[in-house]
């Protein structure tokens, strides 16, 4: 049923108005204008007809009528007016566009929405969209995070290739970064003047190719540093590139932040100069060290000699004079012969260091099981008088190496475990391993005296000992344990908690060698 108002509305409305329903969600009545502009007789036949929004779906961004209704229910749940544009029907079946104004009638139920229509033409459509893109452009070039900027060209220097132009556009970013509001940026002198005085001094020259370029390539991409607003320098990667629109040269800039990026690999080409010289002190260490290890081999080997013969002679010496000596003499022997015993047990060390090092390791298959037996067999003594407990957990049945060197490794490492071991609680050794598809895997663990974090690594090198006249020894056997995993392609790692124990962990490669 009309309402007095809904008639009063449809009377005095001037444009062509159709009233929607938002309950029913159809068009409920029409005004004559819109019947006459439709070419319908009346409002009855219009609100007969089928298709009663009369709109032509595929003709016009196949916009259909719930497509339509939901945008009219969306706008106007958050806006007062919703503009759009539809092309609908006439009745002899003739199309015309025609924008359409929703609002919302409060002078009547909450339901009820007004729509308004205005004949357009195909040309103020386009002119539309030539303003609606413009709107979307200056909103990307505002927003932008790289710096854009847009000048129209308006003389090129035939000798100079110098620009002289106007400034189209410029991004936000552009104009707070660098400072530059509305001034154009195209010369060669203006280039220069937001150019650090350092990187034009090595760079200067080459504007003058980067615009001769940019004249015969059309667009040209290069790195070029900046003064911003704060003083500080940006660079820049600029892409360059001239377009003809219509009879205007425009050129179009886009540069992006690459400061980062330049550090970064500046920071690289630095690490690889500095590994290429350390590489070279470590082929110089090398060298060095293979000399070094044969001339341990000779050392060692030539002063096995002498040093029996001092301790030889030192016990017959005392022997002779055994009634004569007072006790200082005899404490002052007993140094001499203590002395010349060390110090053959740090020739054997390094002669076996030495030894190792230079034989070429055998690899063969090695049953886990009888290399543990075979330990227990020649460690046997030492575990009686230690009160040893070993335990053996899971382990691989097989794995390959040299069994001779491997069988030292095991050997140096339990010995270790027992001989650093506290008075007053028995060692015990926990031993187990395992292996993935690149390597064996062995860990030995002990309840010794443990080792503190700051020699962790210290005890890898040679004749380093970090517990005095203590415990005997010479500081060689876990060097040598490295040495040995180093010429199985592996490695040996340790961690201890001072007082409570140490866990030593080393792999063997299983690529075959």
């Amino acid at each position: 049923m009309t309402t007095s108002n809904e008639n009063q509305i449809l009377e005095k409305a001037i444009q062509p108005l159709a009233i929607y329903d938002r309950q029913l969600k159809k068009l409920v009545n029409f005004n004559q204008k819109l019947v006459d502009l439709l070419e319908y007789t009346s409002v009855e036949e219009m609100l007969n007809v089928e298709n009663r929004w009369f709109l032509n779906e595929e003709q016009f961004n196949n916009l259909t009528a719930p497509q339509l209704i939901e945008k009219i229910e969306f706008h106007l749940s958050k806006f007062e007016v919703f503009l759009t544009s539809v092309l609908v029907s006439k009745k002899n079946g003739d199309t015309l566009i025609l924008e359409m104004t929703a609002m919302r009638n409060y002078l009547a139920d909450e339901y009820q929405t007004l729509l308004f229509f205005h004949e357009i033409n195909e040309n103020y459509l386009a002119h539309k969209a030539v303003l609606d893109k413009s709107i979307i452009y200056k909103t990307i070039i505002a927003g932008a995070f790289d710096y854009i900027d847009i000048h129209e060209i308006l003389e090129i220097d035939p000798i100079n290739y110098n620009y002289l132009g106007i400034l189209i556009d410029r991004s936000d970013s552009m104009k707070e970064g660098l400072g530059i509001k509305n001034e154009p940026l195209i010369s060669i002198e203006s280039m220069m003047r937001f150019t650090p005085t350092d990187f034009l001094k090595e760079n200067g020259q080459s504007v003058y190719k980067l615009i001769s370029q940019l004249r015969e390539k059309r667009s040209i991409v290069f790195d070029w540093k900046f003064i911003k607003k704060d003083g500080s320098h940006i660079m820049l990667s600029v892409g360059s590139y001239l377009v003809d629109v219509g009879s205007k040269l425009i050129l179009v800039r886009i540069m992006r932040d690459i400061t980062a990026k330049v550090a970064n690999e500046t920071t690289i080409k630095n690490n690889i100069n500095e590994l290429l010289e350390k590489n070279k002190k470590l082929e110089a260490y090398i060298q060095s060290n293979m000399q070094l290890e044969n001339f341990a081999y000779i050392a060692s080997h030539d002063m096995k000699a002498p040093l029996r013969t001092i301790n030889s002679f030192a016990k017959i010496l005392e022997k002779k004079l055994e009634n004569r000596l007072t006790e200082e003499e005899k404490d002052l022997f007993s140094f001499i012969t203590q002395g010349s015993q060390d110090l053959t047990m740090m020739v054997e060390d390094l002669l076996a260091f030495s030894t190792i090092s230079n034989k070429k390791i055998n690899i063969d298959i090695i049953n886990t099981k009888n290399l543990f037996e075979d330990l227990r067999s020649k460690l046997s003594n030492l575990i009686t008088e230690t009160n040893t407990t070993i335990i053996l957990g899971n382990y691989p049945p097989v794995f390959m190496a040299d069994p001779l060197k491997i069988f030292r490794v095991f050997q140096n490492l339990l010995q270790n475990a027992m001989k650093f071991s506290k008075k007053e609680e028995a060692p015990v050794i926990e031993i187990k391993g395992w292996e993935d598809s690149s390597n064996w895997y062995f860990e030995i663990k002990d309840n010794g005296i443990g080792i503190k974090e700051e020699y962790q690594e210290a005890i890898f090198l040679m004749f380093r000992r970090l517990n005095g006249s203590e415990f005997s020894g010479t500081g060689m056997g876990l060097s040598l344990v490295q040495k040995i995993l180093e010429q199985h392609k592996g490695n040996i790692d340790v961690t201890s908690k001072y007082g409570e124990g140490s866990t030593f962990t080393f792999h063997i490669e299983k690529k075959k060698r």
